[in-house]
């Protein structure tokens, strides 16, 4: 049963024969994506919207020129981060939310982008920090 934003949201879909928007009915099609089906599609976008050309086209190049660009994917996610704290700093849980969405995009932006299974690395780190100490053995 469709909720009231749904119900609306649904008949303007059925108007303009619409595919992928952000709407509660399209949004709400996509929430049963596992991890590597996220990094998936985050990852299209990405390449998608230009995010990727420059490294794309470093294929030939040395292994420390592909890092260094590597690196910029990596400060991108930091600078997510930031804007969360920003957020959480400024009181506004919304901005905040937003901004941790961008975290996980953008790092499965780049886990797509480099052929890493992350799902198979939580799931592996998962266990491994089961086995930890109270708080890794620090104070704080």
């Amino acid at each position: 049963m469709l909720n009231k934003l749904q119900e609306k949201d649904f008949e303007r879909c059925e108007e303009l024969s619409c595919c992928d928007c952000e709407c509660s009915i399209c949004a709400a099609d996509q929430d049963n994506l596992t991890i590597n089906e996220l990094i998936k599609e985050a990852h299209e976008n990405a390449v998608k919207h230009g995010f990727w050309n420059c490294y794309n086209s470093l294929r030939n190049s040395d292994e420390e020129t592909k890092q260094a660009f590597e690196s910029q994917f990596l400060m991108l996610i930091v600078s997510e981060v930031a804007e969360a704290q920003d957020g959480l700093r400024k009181g506004d849980i919304d901005n905040f939310k937003e901004e941790l969405a961008d975290v996980a995009i953008r790092l499965a932006d780049l886990c797509g982008g480099l052929g890493i299974d992350l799902e198979t690395e939580i799931i592996k780190k998962m266990k491994q920090n089961k086995s930890r100490p109270y708080k890794h053995g620090k104070k704080f």
